[in-house]
């Protein structure tokens, strides 16, 4: 099938009744019989050109109308796939009014989207998190990970890099292995108190230990709901420490002629 601003027909059904908006997977649109590319809706990434279905599932008709008698064999078709592995096709002349602002609101919102970039993927978390959420985006960790000021896990995006998505949908990182720092010392090795964090932001814990020149590590940062927070570590609330708030920390002790971080060690959950 050419592809074209649209939905992708797996059984053509020439709209039909008897189908309701509860069964609908997916939705494309595209231009018949050939233009310049496919635009999906449906509830995973599939394509560049994609949308969230949640973004127009409420402007499908609770029912579905039939397609009219059609005038030409050009212009624009509307896929609508169903669970139940039918496809209804509209167009590509005329459509129901309902379909045509199904398929205008479909259009609208991809080119007043955003496009996600090649170096939220090249860094990270961290820094993949501060990009997309200055894109306007929302950002989900999917699951849990190890975090420190010598580890940092970087980025995979979903959607992938290079899919134009709605500003304040949600886009996913996946935490992959990342390069491990060398431990910069100082000659002091100074002692420090250290504060009591309890119920303080992540990003505050590690500011101090940055700004003191001490680690930190974090064993097991959990996985994030989609979040607005102006920082990944902003997102987390801390619940544990060690050292405990008035103990001291230094940068590390020698061990035989290897030398071994003693960080400052945060258990946190989501806020």
């Amino acid at each position: 099938m050419s592809t074209a601003i649209g939905v992708a027909v797996a059984v053509g059904l020439t709209g039909c009744g008897g189908h309701d908006r509860s069964g609908v997977v997916r939705v494309v649109v595209y231009p018949w019989p050939e233009g310049p590319g496919s635009l999906v809706a449906s509830r995973q990434p599939e394509v560049d050109n994609w949308i969230p279905l949640s973004r127009i599932e409420v402007l499908v008709p609770i029912h579905l109308p039939i397609n009219p008698e059609q005038s030409c064999d050009f212009g624009a078709k509307v896929d609508v796939d169903l669970e139940d592995g039918k496809t209804i096709t509209y167009g590509p002349c005329e459509r129901p009014a309902s379909i045509e602002r199904l398929r205008k609101t479909m259009i609208d919102d991809w080119r007043t989207g955003t496009r996600l970039p090649l170096r939220a993927e090249q860094t990270s978390i961290a820094n993949a998190y501060d990009i997309l959420h200055q894109l306007g985006l929302r950002v989900e960790l999917t699951e849990p990970t190890a975090i420190s000021s010598l580890v940092q896990p970087v980025s995979k995006l979903s959607p992938p890099v290079g899919a134009r998505v709605p500003r304040g949908s949600a886009v996913r990182i996946t935490p992959q292995p990342g390069p491990v720092g060398s431990p910069e010392t100082l000659k002091s090795n100074p002692r420090y108190l250290v504060p009591d964090f309890w119920g303080r932001s992540l990003s505050f814990a590690t500011r101090w230990a940055d700004s003191h020149h001490m680690f930190w590590t974090v064993p097991a940062l959990p996985a994030l709901p989609a979040s607005s927070a102006p920082h990944l570590f902003d997102a987390y609330r801390i619940i544990g420490q060690q050292p405990r708030p008035g103990g001291a920390i230094r940068q590390g002790v020698m061990v035989g002629k290897g030398f071994k971080p003693t960080p400052l060690t945060l258990t946190v959950v989501p806020r």
